[in-house]
């Protein structure tokens, strides 16, 4: 109990640190002078490098990079106010959450901690594609109108997957991040609530020189609450089935129901299919998977449907602006897919098809075999929004197979190590919990939503915080392993 005590204490700590570093980050961006802009986050870094939390700090970072009711969105050099960008001679800049990544890996090299890697080990098959055949193709082929260095830039942040892991030592701090971002699933639900009732972006009144606008719904007409910051929500669903799964760190009982409803239901408000289906699937895979399964079915409709008559109740949203504004959105597309019809009538999946695939199988011609590397090629043909086809523009056939290689002997880890006699209830649920929710992430995979090779930084910090978090759980598992065979040997 009285661990119980301390563990939500501290999360309550967070929360008021949390809360106070991200509304100076807000003052300092939008209202304070530049040069205060530049020197608050120059320490916020200095933070982080004495910090003992460093699970904090990459939840802040995190938080920062999604971008939450499309705050701190604004990134080019000509916006008055965004993130601080600092440049060297020679054009050489660097974005505040490229420092963190530089610092994150050099505190952990600093600190001298080595750890070995059991779930992605397999990743280093695909790094030597890279070395050998990718970055030669690449200086072959050349930058074209791009540098090198900014086509690569992104992928750098993989490196989080080795400062997470060696940074993060206990599972308890795990949980302990994903408690840090549920506020700013609530703050994306009330920024939804506000455009819907107002007919303008909260960020318009923050900022009134933002470059982002309403989106309009294109198939019932009117506003549309499209939302930046999947990420961060899915991460947040993904807490609420590790919860589910090891219910000795909810907060309280239903408290992981209530985020999966309010993360559902960012998902519904914005009308978005692909933010849907992805977390539908992960659901369907949980119920079946989990041995809770059966129960939470009942348990979440019940909490379904009790948040759902209080949610219009209050009069947000009207049940008959969902009906007739939101819903049919999707109503056209489940209705297309369970009817059996062509998904190619949509416009969104018209356009990729007709024009956006096309484009990237030129520059997938170009070089089939050993693809295009991080070329100009790449950067003339790449594409957000066609999954898997990506990776083999860079990659080629030769290197997306590697990648499917390390998809498999990720999943095929994962299974033998939830099965483990060394693991406990809550390495098992962090695992299942990530096992189950790259069902979702293959489905976006290999339809629309690239994960892993796409040039989007929030994308690739996603991924490598998730894989790293598996190896911090199989890390627990072969400690106590170890520390069993340890005393029975000092014992005998």
């Amino acid at each position: 109990m009285a661990e119980r005590k301390t563990f939500s204490r501290e999360i309550l700590q967070d929360f008021f640190r949390m809360t106070v570093l991200f509304l100076l980050a807000v003052y300092s961006v939008y209202y304070a002078p530049t040069i205060v802009n530049y020197v608050y986050f120059l320490l916020i870094l200095g933070l982080f490098w004495m910090s003992e939390r460093d699970y904090f700090w990459f939840g802040f970072y995190f938080i920062i990079i999604n971008t939450p009711a499309f705050l701190f969105f604004e990134t080019s050099g000509q916006a008055t106010n965004r993130l601080p960008l600092y440049s060297l001679t020679g054009g050489l800049s660097f974005s505040v959450f490229d420092l963190f990544v530089f610092t994150a890996l050099g505190k952990a090299i600093y600190r001298g901690i080595s750890k070995p890697f059991y779930i992605s080990s397999s990743l280093k098959f695909l790094l030597a594609y890279f070395v050998l055949v990718s970055l030669p193709i690449t200086f072959m082929i050349g930058s074209g109108n791009s540098s090198f260095v900014n086509t690569f830039r992104p992928y750098f942040y993989y490196t989080l997957l080795i400062s997470f892991y060696f940074l993060v030592d206990d599972l308890e701090d795990v949980y302990k991040f994903g408690y840090l971002l549920i506020p700013y699933v609530f703050f994306t639900l009330f920024d939804q609530l506000f455009l819907l009732m107002n007919g303008e972006l909260l960020i318009s009144i923050i900022n009134p020189e933002t470059v982002r606008e309403v989106v309009d719904n294109t198939i019932t007409g009117g506003v549309r609450a499209y939302f930046s910051g999947f990420l961060l929500i899915f991460y947040a669903f993904l807490f609420a089935l590790q919860l589910r799964l090891n219910p000795r760190f909810e907060l309280f009982g239903g408290f992981a129901y209530l985020i999966i409803f309010v993360a559902m239901a960012t998902f519904v408000l914005s009308a978005t299919r692909s933010y849907l289906l992805m977390p539908l699937i992960v659901l369907m895979v949980y119920f079946v998977l989990s041995s809770k399964g059966g129960s939470d079915i009942i348990k979440l409709s019940f909490f379904t449907l009790l948040f759902g008559i209080i949610f219009f109740s209050l009069d947000l949203i009207s049940f008959d602006f969902f009906v007739k504004s939101i819903w049919p959105r999707f109503e056209a597309f489940f209705g297309t897919v369970l009817g059996g019809g062509s998904l190619a009538k949509f416009d969104t999946v018209q356009s990729r098809l007709s024009e956006d695939l096309p484009h990237i199988l030129e520059g997938i011609r170009y070089s089939p075999i050993i693809g295009t590397g991080f070329s100009g090629v790449f950067r003339e043909h790449e594409n957000n929004d066609l999954g898997f086809v990506n990776t083999i523009l860079i990659f080629g056939v030769v290197g997306f197979t590697f990648f499917i290689f390390f998809l498999i002997a990720f999943f095929k880890k994962l299974s033998r190590w939830v099965s483990s006699a060394w693991a406990d209830q809550e390495t098992k649920g962090i695992l299942n919990s990530i096992r189950m929710v790259f069902f979702g992430i293959l489905l976006g995979y290999a339809t629309t939503y690239d994960f892993f090779t796409v040039r989007q930084i929030e994308r690739i910090y996603f991924i490598a915080i998730i894989v790293a978090t598996s190896e911090v759980a199989v890390h627990q598992i072969h400690k106590r392993k170890n520390h069993f065979f340890h005393l029975k040997n000092s014992t005998s």
